[in-house]
């Protein structure tokens, strides 16, 4: 069998507003190239380790 493995994301981007307030715990920019519509990837914090996700 095989299996696919992707990211977790936490969306899209709706507006640069939301992209300006995605921060990590130092003040800097998470994804600071995205624009509104780009997919939002979950902050290493939110992701437990060693969690891959199967896509079947």
């Amino acid at each position: 069998m095989y299996s696919f493995y992707g990211y977790r994301t936490g969306g899209i981007f709706q507006s640069q507003e939301e992209i300006n307030n995605y921060k990590d715990a130092n003040g800097n920019l998470i994804q600071p190239n995205a624009k509104p519509g780009d997919i939002k990837f979950l902050k290493k914090m939110e992701i437990q380790a060693f969690s891959a996700t199967v896509i079947l």
